[in-house]
């Protein structure tokens, strides 16, 4: 790996079991690190571009650009890891850059973590046609969690970084410089297109993903059993549910925590099951647009009786008409409620 230079640096909070510098805002402890800005595959670390079993890895991952999802344009990928930052550099690496980071999104071996994976998923496999897996999405993680303390979900489902970085069960930092990033794009969408990267722009994209391996750790602390294998498949369909076919999840492998040892990954396809500890069958789905329609996956699952393992048992797409009321069908509704009002009038008045 040839390192590029860096001149920029920032803080990744580690555990509290690991050693490292108290930044002077926060509580916890936090560990200087470098920014590379990545232009050639040859500037990434080797485990990175060559997954492998026998080196595993947790990553932070975030996508930035312009109206970024199916016809936006991807122009930053940020990589989180415990010794650096890596902002991969879409525009000026290109493609060939992008692709070299294939196998390690698609990887199993490699864990991404990351908030609210949609429209990140769909502008690498629309653009660059990777298939994202393997993905913690602490999005999902969250609201399981409030699921397990009794807590009912947002009905949307969605909570903001901002909030998820305040909150102290995760990480306990305000994250103020958000709003004026958010500002920014505001006033002007191409933010993320222009180059050279300003100081500003590497230090938000770096703060996008620096806190997300620690909140990680900090998740699966407090996830349940059956809360894992739901935020396996439901990050498997939120990234990949726009790009599966009937019954292509069988056969496909999660990667799944068992038990109290949350230091080792439990792998085995889908046909062989889902490890955990509910015996119960379920269902779980994801729904998206696609031009007038909308098409929902649905996986089943099944646990044999007796078994402390889940199986997919099928998978199934469905396609249907988005429902809504033409104009016209409202003007014709107010037409018929006049009338029927003045004949109401005039029978009353008789």
């Amino acid at each position: 790996m040839a390192l590029a230079s860096s001149l920029h640096q920032t803080y990744i909070p580690l555990p509290s079991s690991n050693s490292g510098d108290r930044h002077a805002d926060d509580e916890v402890v936090l560990k200087p690190v470098p920014i590379y800005i990545i232009s050639h595959e040859s500037q990434l670390p080797d485990p990175f571009l060559y997954p492998s079993p026998k080196n595993e890895l947790v990553v932070g991952l975030d996508c930035d650009g312009v109206d970024l999802g199916r016809y936006g344009a991807l122009c930053i990928v940020q990589l989180a890891f415990p010794d650096a930052i890596y902002l991969v550099d879409a525009i000026h690496g290109g493609k060939e850059l992008i692709n070299a980071c294939k196998p390690a999104l698609e990887s199993i071996f490699i864990t991404k973590v990351i908030l609210d994976c949609k429209r990140d998923s769909e502008a690498l496999y629309y653009q660059f046609g990777i298939k994202l897996h393997n993905v913690m999405d602490t999005q999902i993680a969250y609201y399981l969690i409030e699921e397990q303390m009794g807590k009912k979900s947002a009905p949307d489902g969605h909570i903001s970084f901002v909030r998820l970085l305040g909150d102290p069960r995760y990480c306990g930092i305000s994250y103020v410089e958000k709003k004026e990033i958010r500002s920014l794009l505001k006033e002007d969408p191409q933010f993320w297109a222009y180059r050279p990267l300003s100081d500003l722009m590497v230090r938000a994209a770096a703060d996008d993903v620096r806190f997300l391996p620690y909140v990680f750790h900090k998740m699966m602390e407090k996830l349940s059993e059956q809360s894992l294998w739901r935020l396996a498949v439901r990050g498997s369909l939120c990234c990949r549910c726009f790009c599966i076919s009937d019954n292509e999840l069988i056969g496909q492998q999660f990667r799944l925590f068992q038990g109290r040892n949350r230091n080792r990954w439990i792998k085995g396809s889908a046909r062989q099951g889902f490890h955990h500890w509910t015996p119960e069958a379920g269902k779980e789905s994801r729904s998206h647009v696609e031009g007038p329609d909308v098409v929902t996956c649905e996986i089943t699952l099944f646990a044999a009786p007796g078994s402390q393992s889940f199986y997919i048992y099928n998978t199934r797409l469905t396609q249907a008409k988005q429902t809504r009321v033409k104009p016209i069908s409202l003007l014709l509704l107010t037409f018929i409620l006049i009338f029927h009002a003045i004949l109401s009038h005039i029978g009353w008045g008789c």
